[in-house]
């Protein structure tokens, strides 16, 4: 008997010792890391492309010293770009038309033309045309529009602009989000201060130019400035003085003009009720006008009769 339980007992530890240490195995292999094999790329295939070395501002030379060459994927190259620096001046002189920063891609539209400089004809878009009207301190906002901002532009003429007559003043918004290309002689559009003005040159359409041009000759002109990227036009409706104080109605539409109720002409009774006499007989005779349109009944009498005259006979 005593044989048999430590046969037993032995049996246990050597059954727990096992499952002791498989569970120990087990675990280990649970919390230790699994290395999955990545599939291997291919090396990335860059160029080089010339991006500025140093900040450059509108009308700055380009030079040696002003940029440097930098490895850029071959597959994600901008358009326009420099692979070289001989590519980009090529011997000869070129100015930057836009402010560029450190590492900045240097772009074709960014540069002028070989031996160019900083012209404005270089930064106008293709089709339009740089058409300068006058301002002073008031129109030109004060000097706070500058190169590369939007406004709108505000016409002020004479209601009647025959030579000779005098007539009340009117106001009209002529263009809206337009580009300001300049502030007198200055087309830097990174400038961040007032610059007072005398004239301003606007980025607009050639038609939109003729009818600056004729504008300027019959009234004035001023600016009103946009919020800043703000090109959603408005309706806008002419001012006159009555406008001002009065706050008058700008427009009425011919909608509201056709339904308003309009007043019935008072044109008198249709008709006319005459009592005949006749010796003691008396009778009661309604005799139409000629030629009236249809109206109300004429008031009865106070006696009950309606009519307006009497004849006796």
């Amino acid at each position: 008997m005593r044989q048999r339980a430590l046969l037993m007992l032995a049996l246990a530890c050597v059954t727990g010792g096992t499952a002791v240490y498989l569970a120990r195995g087990w675990i280990a292999r649970q919390t230790q890391p699994q290395v999955v094999a990545l599939p291997t790329l291919p090396p990335a295939t860059t160029i080089t492309v010339v991006v500025a070395k140093i900040p450059l501002k509108f009308g700055d030379e380009l030079s040696r010293e002003s940029l440097r060459e930098m490895a850029w994927p071959a597959d994600a190259a901008p358009e326009g770009s420099f692979r070289t620096m001989d590519e980009l001046l090529g011997g000869e002189r070129r100015v930057a038309l836009r402010e560029m920063g450190p590492n900045e891609v240097v772009l074709k539209a960014r540069v002028s033309g070989y031996g160019g400089r900083a012209t404005l004809s270089a930064v106008i878009a293709e089709g339009m045309r740089a058409a300068t009207i006058r301002v002073n301190d008031v129109q030109g906002v004060a000097g706070f529009v500058l190169p590369g901002d939007l406004v709108d532009v505000v016409f002020t003429r004479p209601e009647d602009p025959t030579p000779g007559v005098q007539s009340a003043p009117m106001t009209d918004v002529l263009l809206q989000g337009v580009k300001v290309l300049a502030v007198d002689q200055t087309a830097d559009d990174q400038k961040d201060k007032p610059i007072p003005a005398k004239a301003v040159t606007l980025e607009v359409t050639p038609d939109d130019a003729q009818r600056l041009a004729l504008a300027g000759q019959v009234g004035s002109l001023g600016l009103a400035l946009r919020q800043s990227g703000g090109v959603q036009t408005a309706s806008v409706d002419t001012i006159r003085i009555g406008n001002l104080v009065n706050r008058a109605p700008l427009a009425i539409s011919a909608a509201a003009v056709a339904s308003a109720p309009r007043p019935e002409p008072d044109v008198g009774p249709l008709h006319a009720s005459v009592r005949i006499v006749r010796a003691l007989e008396e009778s009661t005779q309604d005799v139409p006008y000629e030629n009236r349109p249809a109206a109300k009944p004429a008031p009865r009498r106070p006696d009950g009769s309606k009519g307006d005259r009497v004849a006796t006979r």
